[in-house]
């Protein structure tokens, strides 16, 4: 029995040939119509390319999150190396 269709939530997607794609349900597109057209194969994605300077765009925010992210993480672990 082929598996039931769900839409990925994953916000990109990059492929083997470099394109990177957004989801296109995150770009407000619906696409949960096309569903009932697609082989039973589980999770789907449908995205949109994005281009040379949004992938940039991208790629900035991103490397601002993870700083971000690695920030908090050396504030917690400082703060319990100081509790010892």
């Amino acid at each position: 029995m082929p598996r039931k269709n769900e839409l990925s939530d994953d916000p990109i997607a990059v492929t083997s040939d470099g394109g990177v794609y957004a989801n296109a349900t995150h770009l407000g597109i619906d696409v949960a119509k096309l569903l009932p057209h697609v082989p039973g194969v589980g999770r789907v994605f449908v995205g949109v390319r994005l281009s040379r300077g949004e992938v940039k765009k991208l790629l900035a925010v991103a490397d601002d999150a993870l700083a971000e992210g690695v920030a908090k993480i050396a504030s917690r672990r400082s703060q319990r190396s100081k509790k010892k």
